[in-house]
């Protein structure tokens, strides 16, 4: 799958962008990221990210229900390579839509 590609099916993810953009600027616990971006979507959002090797947390523990993953969740050095691509403005507003940045402050989920 070329990059391009790979990063939209990516952005098509309900907050993957949001999620990887507030880890890149500190670790948050999954309560911290549910009470910004509330839906069932954040759980599924959560695991592809994880499974993608994007986002870890060092303690073990269940997955299934967003707000009760153990421990704080971090973004990995893939998941910082990523942020950084997609921060790119030309390929950011090509794969999200250039409003997208302003929908994200209006919600308070930036950095």
């Amino acid at each position: 799958m070329k990059a391009n590609a790979w990063l939209r099916e990516l952005v098509d993810h309900r907050y993957a962008v949001e999620v990887l953009e507030a880890l890149a600027a500190r670790p948050r616990t999954a309560r911290e990221l549910a009470a910004a971006m509330p839906g069932s979507e954040l759980g599924r959002t959560l695991r592809m990210l994880a499974v993608a090797g994007l986002i870890r947390t060092n303690t073990a523990g269940s997955w299934d229900v967003a707000t009760a993953i153990p421990g704080v969740l971090r973004i990995t050095l893939s998941g910082a390579s990523v942020v950084h691509t997609l921060a790119k403005a030309p390929l950011r507003d090509a794969v999200h839509g250039a409003d997208e940045t302003g929908l994200r402050r209006q919600r308070g989920i930036t950095p």
